[in-house]
């Protein structure tokens, strides 16, 4: 696995207060792209730590997804309107 892969996070949470807390967590080392959708590049060491630490933010009945896009996948990968390129190295996506 490369050193630093894109990572896909979202969640549905339901609870206010978790859902904030959970939130500012992800915004201290990721891009928030959607209101609950997350894009961090990062190894998978610190992707499963920021992972686990978020999943101590909020009650099992929530839901919070982690998804790793491979580097090959990258070139199939679309944005449009105002968010940011995709680039194999530019910045943290979680």
């Amino acid at each position: 696995m490369a050193k630093n892969s894109l990572w896909i996070i979202s969640y549905d949470v339901t609870n206010n207060r978790d859902r904030s807390k959970l939130a500012a967590h992800l915004e201290e080392y990721a891009i928030r792209v959607q209101g609950s959708v997350f894009e961090l590049r990062s190894s998978k060491a610190l992707a499963d730590k920021i992972f686990l630490n978020a999943c101590s933010m909020i009650s099992p009945n929530e839901n919070l997804r982690m998804y790793r896009v491979p580097p090959p996948m990258l070139k199939d990968c679309r944005n449009y309107g105002l968010g940011m390129e995709i680039e194999e190295e530019s910045f943290i996506l979680l």
